[in-house]
């Protein structure tokens, strides 16, 4: 059987840029053995741009024209050499691996759009894309999420050791909704005025219940300082530093390692996190299971600011903010705080190669045993008080949270599309430029999107529901140039 491409384009106002693409790919085309059309699917009406319906719209018309595998394109993004393969697919395969913009990188590595092949078999088995989602973000988190709820094949990658806990653990776990610990010892407080090093088991229980931008894990707030997770379920650390002016500065290290993945949700995964402020060198630094993030370390500037009022904080940002108090969703344990900044081989020997330890009693590159302020396993706990086991007596306060004794996996599963090692120069795009890209407007559609996203995954809405069998247009216009293309103007 000879195979027949439909490669559709959504398109509105970029005239320059198609031009530029029809030129160059129908030229890249010219040497392939492979019999393409081009649809351009131009949004006609004035409402907000709808890349993901056009994209819809443009695999019933490419499959009217006699088309059996499609390629989804962005019409900024052009294919620099045979890398890019347009060939027939088998399975969901993404083709721009590696984009211009990003130094011939990922986004990140979860990214499912630029350029995407589809059969048209596992294009009609996951329903299509969402018709919901407008503008900017998460439509392509979308398309990959109904590959995986529907086991087309996938990358699949695990991280962590697959053997469990040598000892039983107990975990301080929290609702994401009101449920914190507190810690009001000004020994452990004290610790965020000088050098310090924070670490942590963590357990995560799906994704975050409230959309807000951070999720305290241990903060201390004012300016929040500590360890967090975003919406995206994304681990960071954070400080701030301050001008001699006394203007405040941000500082954060964040991971390109989720904490729980969109698509797998395991509840079974385990994640070793340790913050490491260094006063002296003005250094922030973040591990997850014993190794520097991708954005670790990072070098501040200015002097280390910290607010005056506030307690420590477990499970919470801070829980008397009503509006923005970002309760964690998940469990912890083996939470030890130090008043200095561990070395890159303690930090390597606390996690231990993912098995859990006492840090009171390992020797060998750890060697700070005499700086730990305070150690919280949660086994030691009467009603609301959990008691400090490096026996320095800074005892901490549960409100809400409960205790379960677990043993869990250690690691979690990545999940990232199939891909061909296509190189694409990407094209010049006022979206990317000055204050549009950056603009309010813009980040209240990126929220918006993905609240729904996250909605969808929560399932409280069928979202398989939504796609080719609920798509509504109208084709308004349809031009024939060349060869092999067409422009279909639909509202």
């Amino acid at each position: 059987m000879k195979h027949k491409l439909g490669v559709i384009i959504p398109y509105r106002e970029r005239q320059e840029h198609l031009e530029r693409f029809i030129e160059h790919f129908t030229k890249f085309m010219s040497d392939k053995k492979i019999n393409y059309q081009i649809f351009v699917i131009e949004q006609y009406d004035l409402k907000p741009f709808n890349w993901a319906r056009l994209l819809n719209i443009g695999y019933k018309i490419a499959i009217s024209h006699g088309c059996d595998y499609v390629c989804f394109h962005d019409v900024d993004m052009l294919p620099e050499d045979d890398s890019c393969d347009y060939s027939y697919p088998m399975k969901p395969t993404h083709l721009a691996a590696r984009l211009s913009n990003y130094n011939y990188g990922l986004p990140y590595d979860e990214y499912f759009a630029g350029v995407t092949l589809f059969n048209k078999y596992d294009f009609e088995l996951i329903n299509g894309y969402s018709n919901e989602y407008t503008r900017w973000g998460a439509s392509d988190d979308d398309l990959l999420s109904r590959c995986y709820e529907k086991k087309l094949p996938m990358d699949v990658e695990w991280i962590g050791d697959p053997s469990k806990t040598t000892r039983p653990l107990t975990f301080v776990n929290f609702d994401g909704k009101k449920s914190f610990v507190e810690i009001h010892s000004n020994k452990v407080k004290s610790i965020f005025k000088d050098s310090y090093t924070i670490s942590l088991w963590l357990k995560l229980d799906g994704i975050q219940d409230r959309r807000t931008d951070h999720y305290g894990i241990v903060s201390r707030p004012g300016y929040h300082t500590g360890i967090f997770i975003d919406r995206d379920n994304r681990l960071y650390c954070e400080m701030w530093s301050q001008n001699k002016k006394g203007d405040k500065t941000e500082w954060n290290v964040t991971s390109n390692i989720f904490g729980k993945d969109y698509f797998t949700q395991n509840t079974d995964s385990l994640l070793h996190l340790t913050m490491v402020h260094d006063k002296e060198n003005k250094i922030l630094k973040f591990f997850i299971n014993g190794k520097h993030v991708e954005n670790s370390p990072k070098n501040y500037m200015g002097d280390l600011y910290v607010h005056e009022d506030f307690s420590v904080y477990l499970g919470a940002a801070h829980p008397n903010y009503t509006e923005k108090s970002a309760f964690f969703k998940g469990g912890m344990t083996e939470l030890c705080f130090w008043n200095t900044d561990l070395s890159d081989k303690e930090v390597k020997s606390v996690h231990n190669n993912s098995i859990p330890i006492n840090p009171k009693k390992i020797n060998h590159d750890y060697k700070s045993i005499e700086s730990l302020v305070g150690y919280y396993d949660f086994k030691t706990h009467v009603k609301n008080k959990i008691f400090d086991v490096s026996e320095n007596e800074n005892h901490i306060f549960s409100n809400g949270a409960w205790f379960k004794d677990e043993n869990l996996i250690l690691g979690n599963y990545k999940i990232s599309p199939y891909r061909r090692n296509g190189k694409y120069i990407v094209l010049p795009h006022e979206k990317y430029q000055g204050a549009n890209y950056k603009s309010k407007a813009k980040q209240d559609e990126i929220d918006l999107n993905h609240k729904l996203f996250l909605n969808k995954k929560d399932r409280k809405i069928d979202y398989l529901v939504d796609g080719l069998t609920t798509l509504k247009y109208k084709i308004y216009n349809k031009e024939k140039f060349m060869k092999k293309h067409w422009i279909y103007s639909v509202i």
